[in-house]
């Protein structure tokens, strides 16, 4: 998607709606293809070309199953490699992809290639084919790409149905019930070898069924990413929005206020969903600011860019873990 306005964030190492996007469910290595299409029901997953005895059509069960599932998905089965499915269809508005079946070896490719992206990607594995898996993830850190490790089939396409059609800021991946999947008996050693190797599993806990973690294959929050993601693409669409809706945006103060304004009700939304941390007086942590007309140069009103916008914010963050601490008295 071209804009005329980009958006970058640098994560300061000190920082530990509806939903955002809709999932791809993508089949590779397929005997038959089948066309990206977006559906609503089981029922359109068949009418694009799927039986329902096949797997594409099972994994879209799991994420309708889900409790807060997302209003749409998307489909799509190609006979290339995962890297050539998923980039086949790139310029769709899709936000997760979510992989059905295929061939382990395919993982790292589409793995790198997602890595570039602003999209995500989950697969889902049994433990003795992640313990093979894990070896080609040695000096790998991927943000983007999420390991389940579940011996039940299209467990990524439930992680996935239970968070896409959630606001954005108001969860994270872990401690997350999931419709259809089985939860696995590990002791805490395990489970953390688990995570150090990257992956997630799905245990039981105060007899509550839920996932162990919620860290993507580099050990990065998934939800991190997400929200930071949100925050620039909601940044860049309201300014786009800006630029299309009026005639001209001066190259003045007034033009300016416009592109601020644009940008703080984007970051104040994102506070309002969770995204941003509440201080002690009850206001979000964040901060926004525009130069004037007065700091730019000659040259940038010349080429008509504009580079003086900045905005910080701190991320809410969430608690995955507590220790308390008592004292006890005869």
């Amino acid at each position: 998607m071209a804009l005329d306005v980009k958006v970058k964030i640098e994560l300061s190492k000190t920082v530990g709606s509806a939903g955002f996007g809709y999932p791809l469910l993508v089949e590779s290595g397929a005997e038959k293809e089948v066309a990206y299409t977006e559906c609503y029901s089981l029922e359109d997953v068949v009418a694009a070309g799927f039986t329902a005895e096949s797997d594409m059509y099972k994994a879209a069960n799991m994420v309708f199953a889900q409790e807060h599932r997302p209003s749409k998905i998307a489909v799509c089965a190609s006979a290339g490699t995962l890297a050539e499915a998923i980039t086949a269809v790139a310029s769709k508005d899709f936000r997760q992809i979510v992989v059905v079946g295929g061939d382990t070896n395919d993982y790292g490719v589409a793995f790198d290639y997602v890595e570039a992206t602003a999209k995500m990607i989950f697969v889902s594995m049994d433990k003795t084919t992640f313990n093979t898996f894990k070896t080609k993830l040695t000096g790998k850190k991927y943000n983007r790409a999420v390991i389940f490790v579940n011996a039940t089939a299209n467990a990524n396409a439930a992680l996935v149905g239970e968070l896409a059609g959630r606001t954005v800021g108001s969860y994270t991946y872990k401690f997350k019930t999931l419709a259809g999947v089985v939860a696995e008996t590990y002791t805490e050693a395990e489970i953390e070898e688990f995570h150090e190797a990257g992956a997630i599993v799905y245990v039981t806990k105060a007899g509550d069924d839920q996932t162990s973690e919620g860290i993507a294959q580099s050990g990065v929050y998934i939800d991190e990413t997400e929200n930071l993601d949100y925050v620039i693409s909601n940044i860049e669409y309201r300014v786009q929005k800006v630029f299309n809706t009026h005639g001209k945006v001066s190259y003045d103060d007034k033009g300016i206020a416009l592109l601020e304004a644009a940008t703080e009700t984007a970051i104040r939304e994102a506070a309002v969903n969770g995204v941003i941390a509440v201080l002690e007086d009850g206001s979000y942590d964040y901060t926004v600011s525009f130069g004037g007309r007065s700091v730019t140069t000659e040259a940038d009103r010349a080429s008509r860019v504009y580079n003086y916008g900045t905005f910080s914010f701190s991320l809410a963050g969430a608690i995955h873990y507590a220790r308390i601490n008592g004292t006890v008295t005869a």
